[in-house]
């Protein structure tokens, strides 16, 4: 399943992403791995997209005290985490 999601951050994109790539080696054992991710202009929300094997075991990823501290460092504001909507259908062009 995939999912569209929004954070908002307070250290910038880069941040972000080097969170992300801590963060990784968790997700891949959670089944999370994520398809996209960017930012607005002003590098104030991010937005991925997220693949999920399991939608309720994501979510708990999410919260688990280690990842949440990971996350906070980063300067995502982990209680602003939402879910935009579900993705049913999807094309990449090439």
């Amino acid at each position: 399943m995939q999912m569209i999601a929004r954070v908002e951050i307070t250290k910038g994109f880069e941040s972000w992403v080097n969170m992300y790539h801590e963060l990784k080696p968790m997700m891949d054992e959670a089944g999370i791995s994520i398809v996209w991710a960017g930012c607005d202009p002003e590098e104030k929300y991010n937005y991925a997209v997220i693949e999920v094997s399991d939608p309720e075991a994501a979510m708990t990823f999410g919260k688990r005290e280690d990842v949440a501290a990971i996350r906070a460092e980063a300067g995502v504001l982990v209680e602003t985490t939402t879910s935009l909507s579900a993705i049913a259908k999807s094309f990449i062009p090439e």
